[in-house]
């Protein structure tokens, strides 16, 4: 559990914005995913991140893969000024490897998520949220968090942007 406090901690600033859904514990899809990952400076993880979403987007198309669900983050280290990261797409066929990219499989177990609505820059909410069921509840993590990004950052306005914060649980 510090872990993830000190993790969250790191990454992000928390503010007055509300987790406004309420945290559910779901079954995850355990769909494949298509993903990029990046070790880069810490001022330069948003800017790399609207870069591989872009990247991988114009390949998928390119190879008529369908996206099956929303762009997604998982922060995997930070270290030093450097993050380490994945970021990507669940696709809708079960891909077993593609050239360029890392295929991996998203949790099949129970998850703990809780979707949020305001400036992706300021989730913290909605991790407090979550920290606050798993202390309740006697819950525990096994993995760092997925953001999925629900809304488009380049058409919807910080206020009203929506992401889905998810654990998957032990």
């Amino acid at each position: 559990m510090k872990f993830i406090f000190s993790t969250l901690l790191l990454i992000l600033s928390i503010n007055l914005a509300a987790a406004n859904g309420n945290v559910e514990v779901v079954k995850g899809t355990g769909k494949s995913a298509v993903v990029i990952t990046k070790k880069v400076k810490d001022s330069d993880v948003a800017k790399s991140f609207e870069k591989v979403i872009t990247d991988i987007t114009k390949d998928l198309t390119r190879l008529k893969i369908a996206q099956g669900g929303p762009a997604f983050f998982k922060l995997l280290e930070m270290k030093n000024g450097m993050t380490t990261f994945q970021a990507g797409f669940p696709t809708e066929k079960k891909l077993k490897k593609l050239t360029g990219f890392d295929v991996i499989t998203l949790p099949k177990s129970y998850v703990v998520q809780v979707e949020y609505t305001g400036s992706f820059a300021d989730t913290g909410p909605a991790y407090t949220k979550i920290a606050k069921f798993l202390e309740k509840n006697k819950q525990e993590v096994i993995n760092t968090p997925y953001e999925f990004y629900i809304s488009n950052p380049a058409t919807v306005q910080p206020p009203n942007q929506k992401v889905l914060v998810m654990y998957p649980l032990k």
